[in-house]
């Protein structure tokens, strides 16, 4: 076994072996009494309170699109009958008060239908900030139809982050993103990033985002990544992301026949490829979670977990009810009593060691852990379910071939592991 390399957690020194990806905990002058799984010693817990609040302003959207969450729940389509009132909007920013910079993010449905009603919260939580003479972060995830001039200069002068849905190729976005109708919004999605482009640091702060259904080519998901690709080349946006339907698949429905043993791996291995391609034509690779993978990989910084609801971060329904995240399946609170500390206790121990199938996982601390909903519709438990394990998995070996295919060309590989994730909200 060769030589150890150290690395800094938030507990005690460790030690990582890059020859069997294996992780133990290390008093000094003792080697690890065995390997497993029991002996690694995750960060702690943190102690401080909310972070993020993701706001549902309205359910209601101005699309139907094939793997939406919220329609396979009953929600998503027609006028917003279900608005969020003022009164809940402020218990919402309450709950995120304790941080400094409270994090705000806007989602729905489509939450730019509410349009007033997100500006009114917006005004409340910097109106917050102020006292403190600090700044919120706000970030706003849409579908881009309704973005006009006045919108984008609006989000734009208060420093919002977006998530701007877009699936690539016009023919493979209107596949799936349409309106009640039938139409496609591609030609509609476009006009909002033209709007985008012209502030180029709103732009800066702009990622798209692509979601790809089963029964996806692997020459149809290249497609996709470099059409994103190229738009941010030409300074639509600056981050993307393009990833297979998980939740959705697995606990909705929406899917039909849903994903075939290996169709995932297959599809990041083709974008694998594409990746190094494009570095080595000196192009920018922009694919969030292939370059943060390939970044854990090269710094040796193993994640524990990629899930932070209700540690950190909870969802508000227009009704006023809290969820342990965006996707509203699970009810820990409301508003109106605040967090029940008992629904809470599944979900705040989000640490790989805590969960029995990703403790066994080799590639654990590459993945950090999947969508922990999709699990709990699956089997009842709040772990990773089976089609966001096989994303993770099919992540990490992309990220090792990539790195590995890239060794002998470290401006190439540069091109990878610094290119421009998405923003989170």
């Amino acid at each position: 076994m060769s030589a150890p390399k150290t690395f800094r957690s938030n507990t005690r020194r460790a030690a990582y072996y890059p020859d069997d990806m294996h992780v133990y905990a290390l008093d000094d002058g003792e080697r690890p009494p065995s390997r497993l799984v029991s002996e690694m010693l995750p960060p702690s817990l943190p102690k401080a309170g909310l972070q993020l609040v993701v706001m549902f302003p309205t359910h209601a959207c101005n699309l139907a699109c094939r793997y939406c969450f919220e329609r396979a729940q009953g929600r998503g389509l027609g006028v917003p009958n279900d608005m969020m009132t003022d009164r809940t909007v402020c218990r919402a920013i309450d709950l995120a008060s304790r941080a400094r910079s409270p994090r705000v993010s806007f989602f729905g449905g489509e939450p730019l239908i509410a349009w007033g009603k997100m500006r009114w919260a917006v005004e409340r939580v910097e109106a917050l900030c102020a006292s403190r003479r600090t700044k919120p972060r706000l970030h706003v995830t849409t579908n881009g139809t309704l973005l006009d001039e006045e919108r984008v200069r609006y989000l734009d002068e208060h420093g919002f982050t977006m998530i701007v849905s877009l699936d690539g190729p016009k023919h493979l976005h209107d596949d799936a993103r349409t309106y009640p109708d039938g139409r496609g919004s591609y030609d509609d999605v476009m006009r909002g990033l033209e709007y985008i482009r012209a502030r180029p640091s709103l732009a800066k702060r702009t990622s798209l985002r692509g979601t790809v259904m089963p029964g996806e080519t692997p020459s149809d998901f290249v497609k996709r990544l470099e059409h994103v690709n190229d738009l941010c080349d030409a300074r639509y946006a600056q981050g993307v992301s393009v990833e297979p339907a998980t939740y959705c698949t697995a606990s909705c429905g929406t899917a039909p026949g849903g994903w075939v043993r290996g169709d995932i791996m297959r599809l990041m291995q083709a974008g694998a490829r594409w990746a190094v391609d494009r570095a080595r034509k000196g192009k920018t690779v922009r694919w969030m979670h292939l370059t943060k993978t390939a970044g854990r990989l090269m710094s040796r910084d193993a994640s524990w977990t990629e899930c932070g609801a209700t540690r950190g971060a909870v969802a508000v329904a227009p009704d006023g009810t809290i969820h342990s995240c965006h996707h509203e399946g699970f009810v820990v609170g409301n508003v109106r009593s605040g967090l029940d500390e008992e629904a809470c206790a599944p979900w705040r121990d989000n640490r790989l060691c805590a969960r029995e199938r990703c403790a066994k996982c080799w590639a654990r601390h590459l993945c950090g852990g999947g969508c922990r909903m999709e699990g709990w519709h699956e089997s009842g438990i709040p772990e990773s379910g089976p089609v966001s394990c096989a994303v993770g998995k099919a992540r990490s070996v992309a990220a090792i071939s990539v790195v590995a295919d890239l060794a002998d060309d470290p401006e190439a590989l540069s091109m990878i592991v610094h290119g421009s994730g998405g923003c989170r909200g």
